[in-house]
């Protein structure tokens, strides 16, 4: 995005709780809750306002 954020969006089950997650490393993951979010729509937007600080990073949805 212009701004220096990473947008994705996410899929779910609607009402379901969800935490976006990531990690600079796929070898050794440390992952990292960067958002949560309710799905209240069918496909839901979600956004990393730090993405333009890391050069390379791994992102994952899961439900709590």
């Amino acid at each position: 995005m212009s701004n220096g954020s990473f947008g994705l969006t996410a899929s779910g089950e609607l009402g379901q709780s969800y935490r976006l997650q990531a990690t600079t490393s796929l070898g050794t993951p440390n992952w990292t809750d960067i958002a949560s979010f309710t799905q209240t729509d069918e496909s839901q937007s979600v956004q990393d306002p730090q993405a333009a600080s890391h050069g390379i990073r791994f992102y994952r949805v899961i439900a709590p």
